[in-house]
């Protein structure tokens, strides 16, 4: 999915996607690229301005921006402010490649959010198939699954 995000830094306010919620330990946290938390952010808010990360929140995650290999290593993770409601905090944005009416259905998105499939184990079999992301910008955009880590249960995809 991708819904749309806030960071406050010092470098101003900038938009990012949030691409999933995760848990560990009865403890959720959001993950996004590792250049949104870039310039020392400060908090993180939603569509709605509520903030879901705040300083404290966003140092017990981890920023990986890796520029050094086409920049395939860029994601982030950050933990959710307490009793963040996480239940339609991440949707998907279709687009249509004309920027103002995009714009306008990424804004309006949180209005008819799509469904988030299921978690798909990570698998060898996965190398070579198509995959897609929905960025708040981007829209969606697809690609091929280059390699994987089962282990780690990391993709990594030319898209």
């Amino acid at each position: 999915a991708g819904s749309a995000i806030f960071m406050q830094s010092d470098r101003g306010m900038g938009r990012c996607s949030l691409t999933a919620v995760a848990s560990k330990d009865g403890v959720d946290y959001g993950v996004t690229a590792g250049h949104c938390l870039q310039g020392n952010v400060s908090r993180i808010t939603d569509v709605n301005g509520e903030v879901i990360a705040n300083q404290d929140d966003i140092a017990a995650g981890k920023a990986m921006l890796d520029e050094s290999n086409g920049g395939l290593n860029d994601f982030a993770y950050f933990r959710l402010v307490k009793g963040t409601e996480v239940s339609n905090l991440v949707y998907s944005s279709p687009t249509l490649g004309i920027q103002p009416v995009d714009q306008f259905l990424v804004d309006a998105s949180r209005f008819f959010a799509l469904p988030v499939g299921d978690p798909v184990p990570v698998t060898q079999d996965m190398v070579g198939q198509p995959v897609c992301k929905d960025g708040s910008s981007t829209g969606r955009t697809c690609g091929v699954v280059l390699n994987v880590n089962v282990e780690t249960q990391e993709i990594e995809a030319l898209i």
